[in-house]
C-alpha cells in the first residue's frame, strides 16, 4: 500500500503549507528564529528551540529523517571536541573538554 491514511493527511498538510506559506516568507521567518537558537547560552533552551523547529517541519507535511539528523549532531560534537579552547576543565584519554 504506496498511500495511506497518514500519507494522504500528510500530503493535505503539505499542499496547505505550500498554498499558505510562500518560500520568501519561510526564508525570512528562519533568518529570524536564526539568533534566537544560534546566542541561546543554554543546552537545554537549544535542544527545547529544537524540538520545536522539528515539531513545525512535521506538521507542515514534510519528512524528516530522525537517524540521519541525530548523525549530524553527534559529528558536529565530535569535531567540535578534537579542537578544544579556552580552559581545560577535564580531559578523557587525548579529549579533552574545555570551557569554550
Amino acid at each position: 500500500m504506496k498511500h495511506g491514511a497518514g500519507e494522504q493527511f500528510r500530503s493535505s498538510r503539505r499542499d496547505w503549507c505550500e498554498r499558505h506559506f510562500s518560500g520568501p516568507a519561510l526564508f525570512a521567518a528562519g533568518l529570524c528564529a536564526m539568533p534566537a537558537l544560534l546566542f541561546n547560552p543554554s543546552l537545554a533552551g537549544r535542544a527545547l528551540q529544537f524540538l520545536f523547529f522539528w515539531a513545525l517541519v512535521l506538521l507542515m507535511g514534510k519528512k524528516s529523517n530522525f537517524p540521519a539528523a541525530l548523525l549530524v549532531i553527534l559529528g558536529i560534537v565530535f569535531f567540535n571536541l578534537l579542537f578544544p579552547y579556552g580552559e581545560v576543565l577535564f580531559s578523557i584519554g587525548p579529549l579533552r573538554m574545555s570551557s569554550g
